[in-house]
C-alpha cells in the first residue's frame, strides 16, 4: 500500500515541480514559497482526515519560550498560536510531529543551512525531553532488539549493557521522541553518488568528535531529486550491527516519498496507535550502505567515529534490491519459536530445553547464538532469550519441505501466493 501511494504522490510531485520550474517569477523568496507550498500540499495528502493533525509553517516554541528559525513546513497536532496577519503559526515543541526544510536546489551551502536548522530542532526536543516527558519505550525496545540482538525488559536494564549499546539505545529513544526531521531538495545533487559525496564533505569539514554531529543529530531523511540519505534509527528502518558498527546512514536512488511515508506513518502510529496498514510489498527498498558509526574515545572525551563506504556509481547501481522472505527455519528452531510464543522466554540453563535440542543433534548454546545473530531471537539477559517481535507467529513448511516462520502477517499472504505460483510454473 505505501509503495503504491508513494508512487502516485511522486508522479504528482514531479508534475507540479516541473510547472514551478517553468514559472516566470525570479524573485527568490517567492520561488522558495512556491516549493514550500507544494510540499505542504503533498504532505496534506499523506494524513488521514480522522487525525487531529495538520500541516503548517511558522516557528517552534521551546520549553524556554524561545522560538526557532522559520520552519518551511511542520506536521503538528494540538493547538498553536497564529502569527497575526500571516498564514504562519507558533507551535509548541511537544506537539510537533515532523519538520521539513525545503530547498529548490540542494547543494553544499544549502545543505549546511538545512542541517543547522534540523540541529536546532533537535536541541529544542532534547530540552523538552529533559523537562520531564512521560516515555513509552516499547517502539525503541523493538528497534534496539532488531539492531543489536538485545531486548532489555526495562529502561533501567539498559544501563547494565555495554557502554556502546547503552548509547545506541539512548540515541534511538531520543529519535523516537523528537520530531521527524527532513531536508527536502527538489533539485541539486545530480544523483545518489553526488548526494553522498556532498554530505560526506560537509561532515569532514566539522572534524572528528565535533559536537552536534553524532547519530542523534543526523536528519532522518535528506532528499535531493530522486536520491535520498536515510537514517537507520529503528523508526522504522533497521540494520543489524556489523562487527560492532552501527549502520546509521544508507542511500537510495528510487522514490524518496516511499521512505518518507514509512517514517511519517511510523510516527503517527507511535503517537496515535496502529492506525495504518503495514506495507505489504515484497520488493524492499534498495538501501546502499553509506555511513557506519561506533563509539570511541579521544583522550577523556567520548564520541562517535564514522566509517565511510566508498561505493562507486557502478557499485551503487548494482546494489541488489532485496525481496522480503520469512525466516527460513529448521524443525528444531520452529519448535523453539512456538515455545517462546507460548511462554515468552527460554532460560538456556533449562534442562528440558537443553535435552530436547541435544536430542536433535545440535548444541543449544550455538543454536541460540545463531538465531540471535539472524535476529530471530534477542537476549533479555545473558541466559534468557525471547522472540524479537511478540506478534502472532506463523510457522509451516512449503511443499518442497522448506520451513519458514514470521510474525509479519501483512506480507505473509502475498509471499505464499508468490511461492505457490512459482511452484506451479516449475
Amino acid at each position: 500500500m505505501i509503495k503504491t501511494i508513494a508512487g502516485l504522490l511522486r508522479a504528482l510531485m514531479l508534475e507540479q515541480a516541473a510547472e514551478l520550474d517553468k514559472d516566470e517569477i525570479v524573485h527568490g523568496p517567492s520561488i522558495g514559497a512556491m516549493y514550500e507550498g507544494l510540499t505542504r500540499d503533498l504532505l496534506d495528502r499523506t494524513i488521514p482526515e480522522s487525525l487531529n493533525v495538520r500541516v503548517v509553517e511558522g516557528f517552534i516554541k521551546g520549553v524556554d519560550d524561545k522560538l526557532s528559525r522559520q520552519i518551511d513546513a511542520m506536521i503538528v497536532t494540538g493547538e498553536g498560536r497564529p502569527v497575526p496577519h500571516t498564514g504562519q503559526f507558533v507551535w509548541p515543541i511537544a506537539d510537533v510531529i515532523a519538520v521539513f526544510e525545503v530547498k529548490k536546489m540542494l547543494y553544499g551551502a544549502d545543505l549546511q543551512d538545512a542541517f543547522e536548522k534540523m540541529h536546532e530542532v533537535k536541541r529544542m526536543s532534547e530540552a523538552h525531553i529533559q523537562s520531564g516527558v512521560k516515555v513509552d519505550p516499547r517502539h525503541t525496545m523493538l528497534a534496539f532488539a532488531k539492531t543489536t540482538g538485545h531486548y532489555p525488559p526495562t529502561i533501567t536494564a539498559v544501563d547494565a549493557l555495554p557502554h556502546e549499546l547503552n548509547y545506541i539505545f539512548r540515541t534511538m529513544l531520543a529519535d523516537q521522541l523528537a520530531p521527524l526531521r527532513v531536508i527536502l531538495g527538489y533539485h541539486g545533487y545530480a544523483d545518489e553518488y553526488g548526494l553522498r559525496k556532498g554530505l560526506l564533505s560537509y561532515l569532514k569539514d566539522q572534524g572528528d568528535f565535533a559536537p552536534g554531529f553524532g547519530p542523534s543529530s543526523m536528519p532522518n531523511l535528506i532528499v535531493a531529486g530522486s536520491s535520498a540519505l536515510l537514517k537507520m534509527d529503528g523508526h522504522p528502518y533497521t540494520a543489524p550491527l556489523s562487527e560492532g558498527w552501527w549502520h546509521v546512514l544508507t542511500s537510495n536512488p528510487e522514490n524518496p516519498l516511499r521512505l518518507l511515508i514509512e517514517q511519517l506513518w511510523t510516527r503517527f502510529g507511535d503517537r496515535f496507535g496502529d492506525i495504518f496498514p503495514a506495507d505489504n510489498a515484497l520488493e524492499l527498498e534498495r538501501l546502499a550502505p553509506f555511513l557506519d558509526a561506533r563509539l570511541a574515545k579521544q583522550g577523556t572525551a567520548v564520541g562517535w567515529t564514522y566509517n565511510y563506504h566508498p561505493l562507486s556509481k557502478k557499485q551503487m547501481a548494482s546494489t541488489e534490491t532485496l525481496r522480503w522472505d520469512p525466516d527460513a527455519v529448521e524443525t528444531c528452531e520452529m519448535v523453539i519459536q512456538l515455545k517462546l510464543a507460548k511462554f515468552g522466554s527460554i532460560d538456556l540453563r533449562d534442562e528440558e530445553f537443553r535435552t530436547y535440542v541435544e536430542s536433535e543433534g545440535l548444541d543449544p548454546d550455538a543454536l541460540i547464538t545463531d538465531m540471535v545473530a539472524r535476529r530471530i531471537l534477542a537476549w533479555i539477559d545473558p541466559n534468557t532469550v525471547r522472540m524479537i517481535d511478540s506478534g502472532i507467529l506463523f510457522a509451516g513448511f512449503m511443499p518442497n519441505g522448506d520451513g519458514f516462520s514470521t510474525t509479519d502477517t501483512d506480507r505473509l499472504s502475498p509471499w505464499l501466493n508468490h511461492e505457490l505460483d512459482k511452484g506451479k510454473d516449475n
